[in-house]
């Protein structure tokens, strides 16, 4: 194991009682983008590797898209929709500009086939088609958007259409967009191969994915593409190499060229430059506290399950971890009772909170004065101070 406790600390402290240990952990270079925005993510351990401007509102262009795919998706797996269900090509959704599946007006076409010409070729025709059958009509959809978003965790982003369509009230943050990309993952794995596929045929054209990186030998399997005069060149992608998977959302380039570039570039980093680490295993005891009133006066804190995180691999750096809990703890306490919190934190912005739970039941003892050892509880300096 790369880590091991350097040092372990007992800091009396008036309204908690903290541990403080330090790990043997590096820190990769900074990296830059010429994107605006972006969101870097590993998907596994959920770590934010790489932000800039990542809670600022954009215009996302189509990669708005993956919303209304994610909302499909949902109602296929509710059995709310089906792939063969057939919707019409209203002549709001054939006259669209932009991207398009090529769809003929009044024709009637497959939730199936729709969706290939959402995610393939990022049609603005298939995307109307899908909100007015789902929907009733593409306003009506957008409600369903913005009311499943929040539902899924996406904080700021606003949706008036489907297809990302530039609309002042249309705006997202890369860190939304990079939250969709990691539920549409998780949620749909059995829908997830729309994503890879390579070149849509419909009437006889034939398109080729708007995501040019798939042919890349990148890891690269998804997800969205986007442009617009407002937004720039955009991205959300995902690759996966061995057991790692990332995920990027990049928006403002100027080409198609340079997103491809910063694209490629960042995720070569991203896999380099970080690497998983066991950072705790199952069961094992990390401190230990003070409890009152207990036939045992310590109890130890214990992780429940491994964890696992991802970390910089090219500069010795130092995380910092306190272990704290409301005190005093007081006898009963029950094996697996959830009494504290370990907060990890580091340089490099890795930070997350890991529950303690006690490693065994410690019963309420027979001493009468249980007030002194409540107060002894506290750590030598309090009990002094009240005497």
């Amino acid at each position: 194991m790369l880590f091991k406790f350097l040092k372990l600390y007992l800091i009396p402290v008036i309204s908690f009682l903290s541990f403080v240990f330090s790990l043997a952990i590096v820190q990769a270079d900074i990296i830059e983008t010429k994107a605006e925005y972006a969101f870097i993510y590993d998907f596994d351990t959920k770590s934010i590797l790489y932000q800039k401007n990542a809670n600022k509102m954009m215009p996302p262009a189509s990669m708005s898209k993956l919303m209304t795919v994610y909302l499909v998706f949902d109602k296929l797996k509710n059995n709310e929709l089906k792939l063969d269900d057939e919707f019409a090509i209203s002549q709001k959704a054939f006259e669209r500009r932009g991207s398009s599946m090529f769809a003929q007006l009044k024709s009637r076409v497959s939730v199936d086939n729709l969706l290939q010409g959402v995610i393939v070729v990022s049609g603005n025709d298939a995307s109307i088609a899908l909100a007015e059958g789902i929907g009733g009509d593409e306003d009506s959809f957008a409600k369903q958007l913005q009311k499943k978003s929040r539902e899924i965790g996406l904080t700021q982003s606003t949706f008036v259409n489907s297809t990302g369509w530039p609309n002042e009230n249309q705006l997202m943050t890369a860190h939304d967009l990079g939250q969709l990309a990691y539920r549409l993952i998780l949620d749909f794995p059995e829908y997830y191969h729309y994503f890879s596929q390579r070149r849509f045929v419909w009437q006889k054209v034939d398109q080729p994915n708007r995501n040019l990186l798939l042919d890349d030998e990148t890891g690269v399997d998804g997800l969205k593409t986007g442009h617009t005069k407002e937004s720039g060149h955009g991205i959300v992608t995902s690759a996966k190499i061995n057991d790692r998977r990332i995920i990027i959302v990049l928006n403002g380039l100027k080409t198609s060229r340079e997103r491809a570039a910063e694209t490629r570039k960042l995720l070569n980093w991203a896999f380099t430059a970080f690497k998983k680490y066991k950072l705790f295993s199952k069961g094992a005891v990390i401190g230990e506290a003070k409890i009152a009133g207990g036939v045992v006066d310590r109890v130890g804190f214990q992780v429940k399950q491994d964890f696992v995180a991802t970390l910089n691999i090219d500069m010795a750096d130092d995380i910092q971890g306190k272990i704290s809990y409301l005190s005093p703890l007081i006898a009963p306490i029950k094996k697996n009772q959830h009494i504290a919190d370990l907060y990890i934190n580091g340089k490099s912005g890795f930070n997350t909170v890991i529950p303690l739970y006690a490693e065994k039941h410690v019963a309420k003892g027979k001493r009468v004065d249980e007030a002194i050892d409540i107060l002894w509880s506290w750590g030598d300096k309090k009990f002094q101070s009240l005497f």
